[in-house]
């Protein structure tokens, strides 16, 4: 099964080819530009690259958040266009999910992904290393860093971090250590969002960029903004 893979939750945009569990192609970017400019050419380039046409492509995945507001409406409405344009069945994955899957080998392991929410809050979630996968032990939540670091705290074992959440906790964390052994591991990866997809494939089924919408978990800074201004 041929995958197309996409993640646009954070500031970098990662596009990636894979068959089942084995990759072709994937190219990542951290240009400081908007996903809308660059998503698409990374698209055109790994299945250029790839010798590989729409036509060939088995299904669609990407990461349906949480993460940037603008970043995941660009990466879910690429994924729609591209799914109605060609007929192709859709996967959308958490993000976070996606992240720890980077952890995919570390059998056992505790593991931490998170993103920048701004104003020291991060997403995040926990999972547990179980076979090769990564096992939920809780929902994407958002939350204040530095309640997070007291649930850590509770589990008293060595945690391990990725996503671009991990600075904002290396900064307002106060008992714990954030060390980071890879600096990729600080970014979503397209192949891992291909991972994930294809472990939900083989358990729940495809679906259909019908289905696909992002998940936000917090109202957006315009939303809150205009709140404010009601509530005052």
């Amino acid at each position: 099964m041929k995958i197309l893979s996409m993640d646009t939750t954070a500031d970098t945009v990662s596009v990636a080819l894979c068959e089942d569990k084995t990759i072709i192609s994937s190219f990542s970017g951290n240009l400081k530009r908007t996903h809308s400019s660059t998503l698409l050419p990374l698209i055109d380039a790994v299945l250029n690259y790839s010798g590989i046409g729409c036509d060939k492509i088995d299904m669609l995945a990407v990461t349906v958040g949480p993460g940037s507001f603008t970043g995941l409406r660009i990466g879910v409405a690429t994924a729609k266009g591209l799914a109605f344009g060609n007929n192709i069945p859709t996967v959308g994955v958490s993000s976070l999910l996606a992240l720890a899957y980077n952890f995919k080998d570390r059998e056992g392991a505790l593991v931490c992904p998170s993103l920048n929410a701004r104003r020291n809050e991060v997403y995040f979630a926990l999972f547990r290393i179980v076979d090769g996968k990564p096992m939920r032990l809780t929902d994407d939540s958002s939350m204040q860093a530095s309640e997070l670091e007291e649930i850590l705290l509770q589990h008293d074992e060595n945690v391990l971090f990725c996503g671009d959440g991990t600075v904002v906790l290396r900064n307002v964390f106060t008992r714990l250590s954030v060390p980071v052994d890879n600096q990729l591991l600080l970014y979503p990866s397209a192949p891992s969002v291909a991972l994930a997809a294809f472990d939900k494939m083989q358990s729940e089924g495809v679906s259909y960029a019908t289905e696909l919408s992002p998940t936000y978990l917090k109202p957006s800074q315009a939303e809150r903004e205009r709140l404010e201004r009601i509530n005052k």
